[in-house]
C-alpha cells in the first residue's frame, strides 16, 4: 500500500467559511448519531446501579433546592463533580423527571461528539474522511451504549475530544482564538470528572511532541516553543476560572469533607486500587475490542501505512499529523487507564474517538487506491459472522424466558441482518474494486443496524436484570410502605419511591430502620445475601421473589 494523495480541499481556519456541502454533511452525521441514541432512550427503565445514581441525584437536588452539593439517597455524595447533575437538572426542568430525560444529556453529548469529530478533523482531512470518522464513531457499540445511559463518561468524552482536537489544530497552524474554546471545554471536563482530563491531555501532547520532535528530541527550547503555541498561562486561567469556583464553594460548604473524599479517596484511591471496581490489567483489552468492533479490525489492516507514518513522523501533510496524533491519543490514554487498578468498562470511552478518526482516515485512503484483498477478506469474515449470529439468535431465544422473546429477539435479528447485508455488499463492492461505494454502503447499514440492534440489546438486559427489581419496587410504592435494601445499594429504589431508601448492613441499622416510621417496613435483598438476612426468622416474611431479588416484610 502507498499513501494516498493529500486532498487539497481544506478548511482554512476554525469558524471559517464552510461550503454548503460541509454544512449538510455536519447535519447528516449528527442526524445519524441522533437516530442511534435518541429513539431508544425510553425503551428501558433505570439500569442499576450507575444509570440511577445520577438520575436520582439530580432529582433529589431539585427537590432539596440545593444546586451546589451532589446528593444521593438524601445525603451528600462526593464521588463526582457537579457537571452531570447540572445537565440532568436542566433537562428535568424542561421535560420533567423521567428516565429518558436523565439520559438526554449523554445522548446530546454523543451527538455533539460526532459533530465535533467531523468539524475538527475536517481541518486536516477531506470531507469524505471526516464523514467516515464521524459515522464510525457513532456506530461503535461502546459509544452508542454509553450515549444512552445517564453517566459522566459521555460528557467527559465530548469535552475531552473537543479539547484534544482544538489543541492539535492550534499546533498545526490554527489561529489562537480557537484556544478559548479548547480551554473552556477542558474546564467543563474538570467539572465533569475532576483533574483526570488535565492529566490525560498533558500526557497525550507530551507523547505526541516527543514522537514528532525528530532531531529536537533533546532540545528543551523546541518543546517550550510548541507549548507556548497553546498559550498555557492564559489557558490555565480559563480552565481554572471555569472549574475552580465550584470546587472551592463545595469544599467550603462541606467544611472540607468534599476535598477529602473526592480528591484524596476517590482520585488518589482509585489510582492505587483502594476504591471499588479493582480489575486485572488486561480488563480493557476485550472491552475496547468489543466496544469498537468491527471497526478496530481496520486499524490493523494498514500496517504499512502506520509503520510508514511512525518511521517518517512527518507532519508536513495535515492528514498525517492528525493520524499520528490519534495514534498517540489512543495508546497513551489506553495505557494510562490500564495501569490504573480501578476499572469500569465505560471509563475507556475516551479512547474510542481517536480510533474512529484513524479508521475513517484509512477508509478515505483506501477509497483512492487499490488496497488488495485485505478489505475483501475482512468484509467476508464480518458478514459471515453476522449471518451466523442472526440465524442462531432465534434458536438461542428458546431457552430464554417468554418475556424476552416477544419483540426484542426479532428486533435484534432484524438489526443483525441489516448489518450482515451491509458487510456482504461491502465484500462484493470490494471484490469489484469499488471501495468508495463499499464503504459508504456499509456505513449506512451500520447506522440503521445499530439504531435497531443496540436499544434491543439494552432492553433484553433490562428485562432480565432490572425489570424484576422495578416490579418489586413498584409494589412497595403502591402499598405505601417504608422500603430499605440489604447490604447493597439500589439506585433505582429511591428514584421510583421518591424518598430515601436506607441500606441495612448491620444489626444496629436494622433496629433503627424498624422504628423510623409508622408505615409497614419492607426490605429488598438479592439472592446472594438472603441467607444473611434470614437470621431473624420470626420477624421476616417473604412477600414476593422476582429474578435475583426478594421482597420481605418485617414485623
Amino acid at each position: 500500500m502507498t499513501d494516498a494523495p493529500v486532498d487539497s480541499e481544506k478548511i482554512s481556519s476554525f469558524g471559517g467559511t464552510w461550503s454548503r456541502s460541509d454544512r449538510v454533511s455536519l447535519l447528516l452525521v449528527c442526524a445519524a448519531s441522533a437516530l442511534i441514541v435518541l429513539p431508544g432512550l425510553n425503551a428501558f427503565g433505570i439500569i442499576d446501579p450507575s444509570d440511577g445514581l445520577y438520575a436520582e441525584g439530580a432529582r433529589e437536588m431539585m427537590e432539596l433546592k440545593n444546586f451546589i452539593t451532589p446528593h444521593y439517597n438524601y445525603i451528600p455524595f462526593y464521588e463526582k463533580p457537579i457537571m452531570i447533575y447540572w445537565m440532568i437538572m436542566a433537562c428535568y426542568s424542561v421535560f420533567g423527571v423521567h428516565e429518558w430525560v436523565a439520559r438526554l444529556p449523554s445522548a446530546l453529548c454523543a451527538i455533539a461528539t460526532t459533530g465535533i469529530v467531523f468539524s475538527m478533523s475536517r481541518y486536516f482531512v477531506s470531507q469524505r474522511a471526516a464523514i467516515y470518522s464521524s459515522i464510525v464513531l457513532a456506530t461503535c457499540p461502546l459509544f452508542a451504549v454509553v450515549g444512552m445511559l445517564a453517566l459522566t463518561d459521555m460528557p467527559l468524552c465530548c469535552f475531552l475530544t473537543t479539547t484534544m482536537l482544538i489543541f492539535i489544530r492550534r499546533l498545526n497552524g490554527e489561529r489562537s482564538a480557537i484556544l478559548w474554546f479548547g480551554y473552556a471545554s477542558l474546564g467543563l471536563a474538570v467539572l465533569t470528572k475532576g483533574p483526570l482530563p488535565i492529566a490525560l491531555t498533558a500526557m497525550v501532547f507530551t507523547a505526541y511532541l516527543m514522537l514528532i520532535s525528530g532531531a529536537n528530541l533533546k532540545n528543551p527550547v523546541w518543546y517550550w516553543r510548541q507549548i507556548l503555541q497553546l498559550e498555557p498561562f492564559k489557558g490555565i486561567a480559563i480552565t481554572l476560572g471555569l472549574a475552580l469556583p465550584w470546587f472551592v464553594a463545595e469544599s467550603i460548604v462541606t467544611h472540607g469533607d468534599f476535598f477529602q473524599e473526592f480528591f484524596i479517596r476517590q482520585n488518589l484511591g482509585r489510582l492505587g486500587g483502594l476504591v471499588n471496581h479493582v480489575m486485572p490489567f488486561w480488563f480493557y483489552f476485550p472491552v475496547i475490542i468489543l466496544g469498537t468492533c468491527p471497526w478496530i479490525i481496520f486499524q490493523f489492516l494498514a500496517p504499512q501505512m502506520t509503520i510508514k507514518l511512525l518511521k517518517k513522523r512527518s507532519i508536513s501533510f495535515p492528514e498525517n499529523a492528525l493520524t499520528i496524533f490519534c495514534l498517540c491519543w489512543s495508546v497513551v490514554v489506553f495505557v494510562f487507564l490500564t495501569l490504573v487498578k480501578t476499572k469500569l468498562a465505560t471509563y475507556i470511552l475516551p479512547v474510542v474517538p481517536p480510533i474512529a478518526i484513524a479508521v475513517g482516515t484509512y477508509f478515505d485512503r483506501w477509497s483512492q487506491m487499490k488496497p488488495g484483498k485485505s478489505l475483501l477478506i475482512a468484509g467476508i469474515i464480518i458478514a459471515s459472522f453476522l449471518f451466523i449470529a442472526s440465524s442462531l439468535l432465534p434458536i438461542a431465544s428458546h431457552s430464554l424466558p417468554e418475556n424476552l422473546t416477544g419483540g426484542y429477539v426479532p428486533t435484534a435479528v432484524a438489526g443483525t441482518l441489516i448489518l450482515a447485508v451491509g458487510w456482504a455488499v461491502f465484500s462484493i463492492r470490494a471484490w469489484q474494486n469499488k471501495i468508495e461505494i463499499a464503504i459508504q454502503t456499509v456505513l449506512c447499514c451500520s447506522v440503521l443496524g445499530a439504531a435497531i440492534l443496540i436499544p434491543a440489546a439494552i432492553s433484553v438486559f433490562d428485562v432480565e436484570q432490572d425489570q424484576p427489581l422495578r416490579q418489586l419496587i413498584f409494589r412497595a410504592r403502591n402499598e405505601n410502605v417504608r422500603l430499605s435494601t440489604f447490604t447493597r445499594t439500589c439506585t433505582a429504589a429511591p428514584f421510583y419511591m421518591k424518598e430515601s431508601v436506607p441500606m441495612i448492613t448491620n444489626e444496629q441499622e436494622y433496629q433503627t430502620f424498624l422504628h423510623d416510621s409508622e408505615k409497614p417496613h419492607w426490605i429488598l435483598a438479592s439472592k446472594d445475601v438472603v441467607a444473611l438476612l434470614l437470621v431473624h426468622p420470626g420477624e421476616i416474611k417473604l412477600i414476593e421473589r422476582k429474578g435475583k431479588w426478594s421482597l420481605f416484610s418485617l414485623k
